[in-house]
Order: structure tokens, then sequence, then C-alpha cells
């Protein structure tokens, strides 16, 4: 059976799931239907990424292990580790620049493709769960854990300072509609929301008391929020 722990979609239909023990899946009809890719690594799959509008692409698991794809995903080619920790999720900025976050305040910078990466420093040692950078004000850059650990970077990184979350759950996903505002989900489902870019966070009224895990904007100022239990 498969284990699959995450799913992202490139342009021209395409999309790629991944999972546990390198698992990987393809569809180029808009996910209704998958294939699957052969392994490339044996190791979990935490994440897959792709940069809005391209066909560049990412995987991060277990082992510092990462992916890279420059066709939507219907080839991938391993990347050399820069970590041993485990690797929770992927950002894609442009065709040259991507960062990676995970175990114990990991944070990892790519100018280059994915040929060098440079460890930043986080200054957390919670495990990074999610990653985001603002739209258009690609400099802000955003990385969300465990603990209630929300941290923010005005620089591309090179700096991070913690932003208060009011919570010690975990938090699992973050995303930005534009450029000021934002939501967070995460553990026993709570729901965090920014209208300032990401300078402070309320609380948003739980709906549920399942694990949040992904949330998206949906258009129309609309989010959607998935987790346990469907």
């Amino acid at each position: 059976d498969a284990h699959l722990r995450d799913v992202a979609i490139a342009e021209n239909y395409q999309a790629v799931a991944v999972g546990a023990h390198g698992q990987m899946f393809f569809s180029d009809d808009t996910a209704q239907t998958w294939q699957p890719l052969p392994g490339i690594t044996t190791r979990h799959l935490n994440a897959v990424a792709f940069l809005n509008s391209g066909t560049a692409g990412m995987a991060v698991g277990l082992d510092g292990t990462m992916l890279q794809s420059d066709d939507g995903g219907v080839s991938w080619t391993s990347l050399t580790p820069a970590t041993t920790e485990a690797l929770n999720g992927a950002v894609l900025i442009n065709e040259d620049d991507a960062f990676v976050v995970g175990a114990g305040g990991t944070i990892l910078l790519s100018e280059d493709h994915g040929l060098t990466w440079t460890a930043q420093y986080s200054g957390s040692s919670e495990d990074l769960l999610s990653a985001c950078f603002l739209p258009i004000k690609t400099r802000i850059r955003f990385a969300v854990g465990s603990n209630g650990t929300i941290l923010r970077s005005s620089d591309r990184g090179d700096n991070w300072q913690s932003v208060s979350s009011g919570t010690a759950r975990n938090l699992n996903a973050i995303v930005f509609q534009d450029t000021l505002r934002g939501i967070i989900a995460g553990e026993g489902g709570l729901l965090l929301q920014t209208e300032d870019a990401g300078l402070s966070w309320t609380l948003s009224e739980a709906v549920t008391a399942q694990d949040l895990h992904d949330c998206a904007f949906a258009g129309n100022n609309s989010a959607i929020a998935v987790g346990e239990g469907g």
C-alpha cells in the first residue's frame, strides 16, 4: 500500500505525490490517473514542491534526502545531501533560488539551482515542518514547526527572528494569499491568521479538534485546511 505524505502540482496538468520508502507517483492529467515513478531512494519523502508556473521541482525527506526535477516531475535526480537531518519542507522561489527546512531548526539555502547548499542560522532547535515566502516580496520568508515555532526573515534568510504564535502546539503548514494575509494550520485544529505580513498572528475560531496538516487559499478570500479524520 502507498503511504503518501505530500502532493504538488506543476504546469501542464502535471502532479507528483511522494511518501514512505521513497514512493513517488506521477500524473499528467490533472490527477485523474497516477503512475508509479522509478525508485530514486528508499528513504521516506516528506514533501514535494514545484516552482509557481514552472516545471522545476524538489522533493525532500529523511537523512537530508533531496531530489530535483526539471521536467514537471517526469524524471528526478538525487542531490548531494547537505545535512543528515530530516527535511520536511521545500520552497522554490525562482529557477535558481530555493530553501528547505527540517529537524533541529535546519534551514538550507541554494542560489545555484541546487548545486550547493548553505546552512542558515535559524536560532531555533525545534523541528521545522513547513515554509513559504511572501508573494512578490520574496525576500520575506517564513518557517513554522514544533512547539508553536514561527520564524520570519526579511532578508532572504540571512537572519531569522522568532515571532510569537501564542501556542505550544505544532504548526504544520503556512501559506500567504498576498503580501499581507496568511494562515497557519496546526495540531488540534489550530488555525492562526495574519494581516500584517506575518509580524503578528491571531488565533482563529476552531472548527475541528483534529490535527490540520495543510492549508491553501481558494480565491474569493476563502481558505481550505485539511487534516486527520477527513
